[in-house]
């Protein structure tokens, strides 16, 4: 089953009907007032982005542990001392470099918010964090405009080329750079069209037989 990402108003990134996506929308806004007020002003106080459910949402597929392969090579990459792993491990606790980077909780890695987020916002800063997602369940947000930079540094860091030309990557025979590349590339594109539409971007919330097409 493909990582996805959603692209657009987090009240149709929820919803599986434009109907039930309108319906969302007084919630998001009171859901975004109440994290503002949690974060102590690290936020703007007034939703910073549009929920219009016309919108909709665009997605992004990443392949099969895409976006496994995408924070593992972002793991390897702040630590250049290590060799890139040969495949992608179930689950990725399993790789010792994942293990340390993820209990110190990714705070010494230049692609923090690559890593620790679930949902990326249309805003700058320089924190990601913890909280309640719109359904009640727990998330973790960070900084769009930061993500899609942390995106480009981990493609010439890893890769030494831009995202653009990571899609080539999967006709190599190295099995992780050939999962991993083409992941980065449909990452950064997804992180872009959303900058470009100043929406969120967030891995999918829905379940895959709601995503639709």
């Amino acid at each position: 089953m493909s990582d996805v990402l959603d692209s657009g108003p987090l009240c149709c990134a929820f919803a599986a009907t434009p109907d039930e996506a309108a319906s969302r929308t007084a919630g998001i806004a009171r859901w975004w007032r109440d994290l503002a007020e949690s974060l102590g002003g690290r936020v703007p106080a007034e939703l910073p982005w549009s929920e219009e459910p016309s919108q909709g949402v665009q997605r992004f597929e990443l392949g099969p542990r895409g976006l496994d392969a995408v924070r593992l090579a972002a793991v390897y990459a702040g630590h250049p001392e290590l060799e890139l792993p040969e495949l992608v491990p179930e689950p990725l606790w399993l790789d010792p470099a994942w293990r340390r980077a993820e209990g110190a909780g990714f705070a010494r890695s230049p692609y923090g918010h690559l890593l620790a987020a679930q949902c990326w916002l249309p805003i700058a800063f320089d924190f990601t964090a913890k909280v309640p997602r719109p359904d009640g369940e727990d998330w973790s947000i960070g900084s769009l405009p930061v993500l899609h930079d942390q995106l480009g540094r981990l493609a010439q860091q890893c890769f030494g080329v831009s995202p653009q030309s990571l899609d080539d990557l999967k006709r190599l025979a190295d099995p992780f750079l050939a999962l991993a590349g083409p992941a980065l590339a449909a990452f950064e594109r997804a992180a872009r069209t959303a900058l470009g539409a100043r929406v969120p971007l967030c891995v999918s919330p829905r379940p895959a037989d709601l995503r639709g097409g």
